[in-house]
Order: structure tokens, then sequence, then C-alpha cells
């Protein structure tokens, strides 16, 4: 748990000066991950470079942005495969977003497929 919690502060404190990824970075280096076979609780892929940067990044937004506070309300039992195939689904349909940094494309499709229920207010 600390180490994801340095992974992630490490991030925050690069994102402003280090290179982000693009979104069509992300969706190349995802492709295998994004197709592969799943049964149970694996999944079937290339163990390449690029599947690594993916699995890796996914691991750390399934972790950290999947809570209300990002408006991202995914149930328990979400896996990260399945958070892979929404990011590239959602980069697929909307390519104008392809030169973006792929965190704020994927907090959009993660938000777009998990939205938070809105309680109306009592009267």
């Amino acid at each position: 748990m600390q180490i994801r919690l340095c992974v992630f502060v490490f991030c925050l404190l690069c994102f402003g000066t280090c290179r982000a990824e693009s979104t069509e970075e992300m969706v190349s280096a995802c492709h295998d991950i994004s197709v592969a076979h799943v049964s149970g609780d694996q999944a079937a892929f290339s163990r390449t470079f690029d599947s690594g940067k993916c699995w890796g990044a996914f691991s750390v937004i399934q972790q950290q942005f999947s809570s209300p506070g990002f408006s991202i309300c995914a149930p328990g039992e979400s896996t990260r495969t399945q958070y892979v195939v929404i990011f590239v689904d959602y980069a697929k349909r909307h390519p104008e977003r392809y030169s973006e940094d792929f965190l704020r494309v994927t907090v959009d499709a993660l938000r777009e497929a998990f939205p938070c229920k809105v309680t109306p207010a009592r009267k």
C-alpha cells in the first residue's frame, strides 16, 4: 500500500515537469491488453515493455482514481482489464483527443462508464 502511495505521489509531483504519455501512445501500448482473452482473474496478453507500461499505469489508476472524489464510482468487482478496455474504446470514439494527456482522457472515460449517482436534494 505504501509503495502505491509513493508511486502516486511521485506521479503527481512529476505531472507538470515530466513528459506525459499521450492518449495515442497509450492506446498503442494498451492494445494487447484491450483484446486479451480473459478467463476468471487471468488475462492472456504478450508481456512487452508497452503492455507493462499500460498494466502499471492502470494499476495506479484503478487504486487511486476509483472514488467518488474523482466522480468515478466503479463497482468493487471492476477489473484492470475492464479499465483498459474502457479507456481504449473511449479514445477510439474520440480520436480528436489523441494528442491529449492520457490521464485526463482516462478519467473522462471512467467517469462516463462509472458515473456516480446523484441523490436528489430533499425539500
